[in-house]
């Protein structure tokens, strides 16, 4: 470690496991056994997951899109905080 840096760190957040790790378990109702699962079933991105004959198959495809869009309004949530963390700090 360097500075508070560390590229081990560095090196693992831009690896292409983690970024799907991240991006599969801010799905609702998707934890870590099924983030690795899908991992190994080679999928990376939720386009894959939405894509998935097999997902299609065992979940009715309403719920699928209904973790997708609880993900898309975190999104929208987090934006919106930092909208107003912004608005707030420059009136003061």
């Amino acid at each position: 470690m360097e500075n508070g840096f560390s590229h081990e760190v560095e090196r693992t957040e831009e690896s292409p496991w983690y970024r799907a790790m991240k991006v599969f378990n801010d799905i609702y109702g998707v934890g870590p056994v099924t983030s690795q699962a899908w991992y190994s079933e080679g999928l990376r991105d939720l386009q894959d997951v939405i894509n998935a004959e097999h997902l299609q198959k065992r979940e009715d495809q309403r719920v699928l899109m209904g973790r997708v869009f609880s993900l898309q309004l975190k999104c929208i949530e987090a934006i919106l905080d930092d909208m107003y963390m912004i608005s707030t700090s420059s009136q003061k």
